[in-house]
């Protein structure tokens, strides 16, 4: 086998991955009316001439694009169109933090809970920042824990400063994470 061979099936794999993201970005992102087909098709043509690249089609693709400019497509869908990932709904959920706790016991938080404050988390731009989310809590609290560490109530209350924070006003006859 040659050099060139070995290193081409995991580069095939990494541009299969690359152009899968990019048809779902643009997909999400001409639903949304944020994107339509020529101003895609303007942006692609701007990459390919910037990495003097050249287009086997009729019309600029990103399959014509390298990793480089894969990426760099990738870069504008979310800087310049605001599109975000989305969670891919085939991978088994992962879990920021563990709640030990059941539904009604009152002593540990509960998985609902924990899974709540990451998402308010994220709603608030701090997954990134671990020691915001831990200062807010000893701020909150009077004293230093993390998630897992909380019981019921105390993570009652992170949860309803987290909502404050937020903005977030729930019905008051909605269920919420308790």
């Amino acid at each position: 086998m040659t050099n060139s061979a070995a290193h081409s099936a995991p580069r095939s794999d990494s541009r299969r991955r690359d152009l899968a993201l990019i048809h779902l970005a643009k997909k999400d992102l001409v639903q949304s009316g944020i994107l339509d087909e020529e101003r895609y098709r303007h942006v692609v043509q701007g990459i390919l001439i910037d990495l003097e690249l050249k287009s086997t089609r009729d019309y600029p693709s990103a399959a014509d694009l390298d990793a480089t400019g894969r990426t760099r497509l990738m870069q504008v869908f979310r800087s310049d169109f605001g599109w975000k990932d989305r969670p891919n709904p085939h991978l088994k959920r992962q879990h920021r933090y563990v709640g030990r706790g059941q539904r009604g016991d009152g002593i540990y938080i509960t998985q609902e809970q924990a899974d709540y404050i990451a998402l308010l988390e994220d709603q608030l731009g701090w997954p990134d920042s671990p020691r915001r989310l831990l200062g807010f809590i000893e701020r909150q609290l009077g004293a230093k824990s993390t998630v897992e560490m909380l019981g019921k109530k105390n993570a009652t209350l992170v949860i309803t400063g987290l909502e404050r924070l937020t903005g977030y006003k729930p019905h008051p006859r909605s269920k919420q994470p308790v």
